[in-house]
């Protein structure tokens, strides 16, 4: 029973301690525009609007420009709401993090979900699985 316990509150301290959004408070556009080989997103300027294009070879439908919107401390959110059965539905959070110099996925209290990479070597020379 005790290792029970604290295996449970192992789990708990991973989720309730996620590593936080580490942001010099501005939003670094020009660090992210370019292609995000791990996300299939291409983040582009375009008449002074920031915008992602969904680039998912597995989606059936066409994907719409999604205009960035900023949040907040730097992190800046994309909404996926309405586009479809083929996606997950809501608010994407992301942002340049000043530690690791990448694009991160962050929940809405700007833990990091996911590092994300510009350059999937598999992706190009059509090795993955």
């Amino acid at each position: 029973m005790k290792k029970l316990v604290i295996m449970v509150m192992l789990l708990l301290n991973i989720f309730v301690f996620g590593e936080k959004f580490h942001s010099d408070g501005n939003t670094n556009l020009e660090k992210l525009k370019g292609t995000w080989d791990s996300r299939f997103w291409e983040i582009v300027k375009k008449k002074n609007e920031w915008y992602v294009e969904d680039l998912d070879p597995a989606m059936d439908i066409d994907v719409p420009l999604l205009q960035i919107k900023p949040y907040k401390n730097g992190a800046l959110v994309i909404d996926y709401t309405n586009l479809g059965s083929d996606f997950a539905e809501g608010l994407v959070y992301f942002g340049w993090d000043t530690k690791y110099k990448t694009l991160v996925i962050l929940d809405k209290n700007l833990n990091i979900e996911s590092k994300e990479e510009r350059y999937v070597a598999c992706l190009h020379n059509g090795t993955c699985n």
